[in-house]
């Protein structure tokens, strides 16, 4: 085929459903306007106050937070969800989980906003606008397993897949996919990481390729994958492009990606253009033992979070990061981290010393909004265990402790003849952007 000539496909089962059209129109019963509730209501609250959810026994309860008081109770039911509610990022929606799929929930009365047929669904994400939904379930989709008289979102080409992308306001399933294999049992989730617009996503596939789909259309960008040798991790930056056509603006999304040393060739950052697929900007990273990885003395924990506020389950969740640590190697596995508005992002590397013997951690700053986004470096002398921009602004913090990974026994069992973990002593130390030098650094 060339680009003067088309092949269209139909399915068979189109063919069959275009033939019973009956010959006659039958205008279809019109139906009664009903006004829907205003999803963000609560956002008009007189006092500012906050919405928080708890799930206690069979009850799920919706309460004003009010600081020192007791909180003021707004609604409950009694077996609303089968296993957890999560809200989605913006608060617009409260999910509830249930066997054969999901259902969101808003307005001030709580009432059903939509529903989702996923059998067996343990995991959801929302895009950051809240126009897509991802849900993952450990069974793959099954035609046979849907109930009889249950309406099916799925077609043949979504048997055996585990993880499904809706459109939220319609409810309807744009594509179905199936979970990438990177040798471990465990999945990474989120799954999909979207752009700050909603208008892309992406996923990796561990030492191959990234694969950036369009959203609705829910194709490949390009139609292929990016192929990088090595890649580990990316994310996207928080920037979106600027419509005005002025100097310096940001034209495209952009996310960032780093490889390891593979060979001959060094540890490399590199910020990509999306759609066009063009690299902005590269940043070798000689004798780097790790990038994003963080060592703690107490490998005894599984998952740490740190938010910005104690409240979990606020309507509107803090900004936080995930510190996954692997009990197996007292370390953990961080991400690159993006200033809120996009216009620094920090790296955080591990160097080997001459001697080999010792490693000095850098944080590499993009400076993304300066021409040829220059890069600056920041020696911190001991090992970081967490970083994090503040909420918005140009400053970040850093946890760091004067302990060494060989100071406590992974995986020691107090009682069993093993020393007991140590406790780790941390520090924690903020910087600032100084602009009062002709050269401004941190």
């Amino acid at each position: 085929m060339d680009k003067s000539h088309v092949l269209a496909v139909n399915r068979f089962t189109d063919v069959e459903r275009y033939n019973q059209v009956p010959d006659n129109h039958t205008a279809p019963p019109e139906e009664e306007f009903v006004e829907k509730e205003h999803l963000k209501s609560w956002l008009t609250d007189p006092q500012s106050r906050d919405q928080w959810v708890m799930y206690r026994a069979d009850d799920v309860s919706i309460f004003w937070n009010r600081k020192t008081e007791a909180p003021e109770h707004v609604y409950s039911r009694t077996n609303w969800t089968e296993t957890y509610v999560q809200w989605s990022p913006l608060g617009t929606y409260l999910t509830t989980f249930h066997r054969q799929g999901i259902v969101i929930w808003g307005g001030p009365s709580w009432n059903k906003i939509n529903r989702f047929v996923h059998p067996g669904v343990k995991l959801i994400d929302f895009s950051p606008n809240e126009r897509y939904l991802v849900t993952w379930s450990n069974e793959p989709i099954s035609l046979a397993k849907i109930p009889d008289g249950t309406p099916s979102p799925f077609a043949d080409d979504d048997e055996g897949n585990q993880v499904a992308i809706w459109d939220v306001h319609s409810g309807l399933l744009l594509r179905s996919f199936s979970v990438v294999q990177s040798g471990e049992s465990k999945i990474t989730w989120p799954m999909f990481k979207w752009s700050p617009s909603d208008k892309f996503f992406a996923r990796v596939t561990p030492g191959q390729q990234i694969s950036v789909y369009e959203a609705p259309d829910m194709g490949l960008v390009g139609k292929k994958s990016y192929k990088v040798e090595g890649v580990i991790d990316f994310e996207w930056s928080p920037a979106r492009p600027d419509k005005e056509e002025k100097k310096g603006a940001q034209k495209e999304e952009v996310l960032s990606y780093w490889t390891p040393e593979i060979g001959n060739q060094p540890a490399r950052v590199t910020l990509l253009a999306i759609p066009s697929k063009e690299i902005v900007r590269t940043k070798n990273l000689f004798n780097v033992n790790e990038v994003g990885r963080l060592w703690v003395a107490n490998s005894c924990f599984s998952i740490v979070t740190i938010f910005s506020v104690p409240c979990v389950f606020s309507r509107i969740p803090p900004p936080y990061i995930y510190i996954l640590i692997d009990p197996r190697r007292g370390s953990l596995q961080c991400k690159l981290h993006w200033q809120s508005q996009g216009a620094f992002l920090a790296v955080k590397v591990d160097r080997h010393t001459k001697t080999k013997k010792s490693t000095v951690t850098n944080l590499e700053i993009f400076r993304i909004r300066e021409k040829e986004i220059p890069v600056e470096t920041v020696e911190i002398k001991d090992p970081i265990i967490a970083f994090a921009w503040e909420p918005a602004g140009e400053r970040f913090a850093v946890i760091t402790t004067a302990d060494t990974p060989g100071q406590s026994v992974a995986g020691a069992v107090p009682g069993a003849g093993a020393p007991p973990p140590t406790t780790t002593r941390t520090n924690i130390t903020f910087y600032y952007l100084d602009k009062s030098k002709t050269v401004i650094s941190f």
